[in-house]
């Protein structure tokens, strides 16, 4: 939340906190979890977050913008084994 500070907006800040709060269920409550290692978690937000600002820069509807995000962004995490169910968040 700090360094995302300097990036963004103080209106924009909390969604960003809803992908990595909706991380630490599975980080700490299932720590040793497929989908809960540090390549999921760090792969998958990464990914999914690539994908969410290039789509949204890409396609001007917001709702079809958000679907095609986070289909994509879980297609992509599938194919290069990092899947995060948070991730999704975090392209949406």
């Amino acid at each position: 939340m700090w360094v995302s500070s300097y990036y963004l907006a103080p209106r924009d800040l909390p969604w960003v906190v809803a992908p990595m709060g909706a991380s630490a269920v599975p980080f700490f409550a299932v720590s040793l979890g497929p989908l809960s290692q540090l390549w999921n978690f760090i792969g998958g937000h990464f990914i999914s977050g690539s994908i969410g600002v290039t789509i949204a820069r890409l396609v001007p509807d917001i709702v079809l913008a958000s679907a095609l995000a986070v289909s994509l962004a879980i297609t992509v995490m599938y194919f290069t084994c990092c899947l995060h169910p948070p991730g999704g968040a975090t392209a949406g």
